[in-house]
């Protein structure tokens, strides 16, 4: 089974970008890195546009719209004139295992973490990510701005990009999995991606086969990407947007070098992908772009008017197809910027983004001695000083709004949310090929010197020396990373989601469950179909986009027997049932005031409850009838008390 969902995602996320690119003229390495930020692109698209078209989103839907972009990519293709990029089989051959070994070690780490995709992301925007899907695949509403139902379903205005929930979503469409098992199974393929997309810069950058294929396995080895972004947020978008970065990077260096039609048109396609993921990537792609510009401009001591024109067509295309997403960003921005407190010093800030210790005391060692090296040998990388000088920018940010408060880090680091395991990400990016750099170069001293068959047994006997010492590129260490946010708790337990189970047979269909936005019940969406008030995790005193009932009844649902508002607050929503889970997002949170000591309200009724959750159904004041069936039993009839044993709760954890 869990075979079965591997092959649909990586179909899903693959097929409709090889086929726009293969329409479009690409071929070889760029073709397959191209293909996943292309599908993005895609669904970048058709997202906002099926909605305004009557559409429904659905697997159909993306097929169609790839027949279309394919077709019309096919009429102007002409001839694609490509760059001498020689490669013998051999070299090819052994980059594509070094992809395949990054691709297996991430399907592989994140199939155990998750218990065979199965086990619940606990941390606060996986509950998002996971009802978004959910929303997407049931209604079929495909907008951006269809998302304010899960966090502010008052607001009039609301954005927020779900390029990566409508692939999801089109998984579990084809019912092969639930909503975790989509979430995880996509994210799963994280690794394998990004090694394609750093292998297709590289190589477009005339960077050596060895270096590349090095480079591809050790995408697998650092903790910092995308091991900790999989685990703090989750920032499952925007870690997705950061490993196609470099392939999207790698179509705009080929659209310059060759700018025919089709090639510019599916270069503007991907960075419609990376926006249709998440905004702050496309912002950061024009950082690296800006800086591969004056790179190239300055060594070629010119700036061409040819590239001057390809690259006004390029930001004209994207424009033109991502239009929407770029009008909902910019009504976005209009709102407060988050600014993360202090967390500590410059020392610390700056030790654990130059030891990579950001998530585990523990330095990498086997990492930070070959990149030492490498800056040490950097001139054999002088094409990637422009990468090099953008991710120490990212690196220098992230020690900024880690250590420091003031309007200029503010400004700067709004964009990344003030977040400096974001911009830590940003700042490997350049780390990886430097990190190449100085294990070939080591490799090289140690097979030059002897005869080739010898040589290069020395130099396969010292990959498995590296491998041996580094713990199998600390695998170990990226696995227990990430087994952090699947320990069956303390937001969601194995009891929680029995109560959630049963709760789904006792609401009608358009009812909404009165929930605490604190604790693990927005889940219930995802995991059951059932819509809560709160569906994603609020700080105490978030409210803006909620309207007056939700706050409301948050502050004085306890007030139900005696508060006429209350009741009218209650009724507006549809609300029948209350839904309390033992768990929170966060140890920091608390139980919201209005739904403390729920016991003593008549007007609720226990239907359900374990060690874990509770379930009440609200009833007629005086505490004797059901408050839309007067007379009658309630549907859940007598309490049901379930019999599962009772787990030890695990302690509560904050991502760090």
């Amino acid at each position: 089974m869990s075979a079965v969902l591997l092959a649909l995602s990586a179909a899903l996320l693959l097929l409709p970008g090889l086929v726009i690119g293969l329409a479009a003229g690409l071929r070889g390495w760029l073709l397959a890195a191209g293909a996943p930020v292309l599908t993005y692109g895609l669904a970048g698209v058709l997202g906002p546009l099926a909605p305004a078209l009557g559409l429904r989103w659905s697997p159909w839907v993306l097929l169609g719209g790839t027949a279309v972009f394919a077709l019309a990519l096919a009429v102007i293709r002409g001839r694609l004139v490509e760059p001498e990029r020689v490669w013998t089989r051999s070299k090819h051959l052994v980059v594509a295992g070094s992809v395949t070994l990054a691709a297996g070690v991430g399907v592989g780490l994140l199939f155990f973490a998750s218990k065979g995709f199965s086990a619940i992301p606990q941390f606060w925007d996986a509950i998002f990510h996971g009802n978004a899907v959910r929303f997407i695949a049931d209604s079929g509403d495909s907008a951006p701005s269809g998302l304010n139902v899960i966090a502010q379903p008052a607001a009039q205005n609301y954005f927020y990009p779900n390029g990566y929930h409508l692939l999801v979503a089109t998984v579990h469409q084809f019912g092969a999995s639930t909503v975790v098992q989509a979430l995880n199974a996509m994210n799963a393929l994280l690794i394998g991606v990004f090694a394609l997309s750093m292998t297709a810069l590289l190589r477009t950058l005339r960077v050596r086969a060895a270096i590349v294929a090095v480079t591809a396995v050790l995408c697998c080895a650092f903790t910092g990407f995308p091991y900790d972004l999989l685990t703090w947020g989750p920032l499952y978008p925007y870690a997705t947007g950061v490993a196609l970065l470099p392939a999207a990077l790698a179509l705009v260096v080929r659209a310059l070098d060759a700018p025919r039609p089709a090639l510019v048109a599916v270069t503007a396609l991907a960075l419609v992908g990376l926006t249709a993921i998440h905004p702050s990537v496309s912002i950061a792609a024009a950082v690296f772009g800006l800086g591969l510009l004056a790179q190239r401009w300055l060594t070629a001591r010119r700036v061409p008017p040819g590239e001057l024109l390809t690259l006004a067509v390029l930001a004209a295309g994207a424009l033109a197809l991502g239009i929407a997403h770029v009008l909902g960003t910019l009504s976005a921005a209009g709102g407060p910027a988050y600014d993360w407190a202090v967390q500590r010093g410059v020392p610390e800030a700056l030790g654990r983004l130059v030891f990579f210790t950001r998530s585990f005391d523990e330095p990498q060692w086997w990492l930070i001695l070959p990149f030492v090296i490498g800056v040490l040998a950097f001139r054999r990388l002088l094409p990637l000083l422009w990468l090099l000088v953008a991710s120490l920018g990212f690196g220098l940010l992230s020690v900024g709004a880690a250590a420091y408060e003031g309007r200029w880090v503010a400004l700067l680091t709004a964009p990344w949310w003030n977040d400096e395991w974001r911009l830590a990400a940003l700042y490997l990016l350049a780390v990886l090929p430097v990190t190449a750099l100085g294990l070939v170069t080591v490799l090289d001293l140690v097979r030059r010197p002897l005869p080739r068959r010898i040589g290069l047994v020395a130099a396969a006997l010292s990959v498995l020396l590296f491998g041996y010492l580094s713990n199998g590129l600390y695998h170990q260490r990226n696995g227990n990373r990430l087994a952090i946010t699947f320990g069956g708790g303390p937001t969601v337990t194995e009891l929680e989601q029995q109560a959630m189970n049963h709760l789904a047979g006792l609401v009608q269909p358009g009812e909404i469950v009165f929930n605490d936005a604190q604790d693990g019940s927005p889940w219930m969406w995802a995991l059951t179909g059932v819509r809560p008030a709160f569906g994603h995790a609020l700080a105490s005193t978030e409210g803006d986009g909620l309207g007056k009932e939700r706050p409301l009844l948050r502050e004085r649902f306890h007030a139900y027997d005696t508060d006429p508002e209350v009741r009218a607050a209650a009724k507006a929503l549809g609300v029948r049932f209350v839904f309390i889970g033992q768990g929170f997002v966060t140890g920091s949170q608390q139980r919201a005031p209005g739904l403390v000591e729920l016991d003593k309200v008549r007007s609720l009724r226990v239907v359900y409850q374990n060690p874990d959750a509770r379930i009440y159904q609200l009833t007629e004041p005086d505490g004797q009838r059901p408050a839309d069936q007067p007379g009658k039993t309630p549907p859940g009839g007598p309490v049901v008390v379930s019999s599962s044993p009772v787990k030890p709760k695990p302690s509560s954890s904050t991502p760090s």
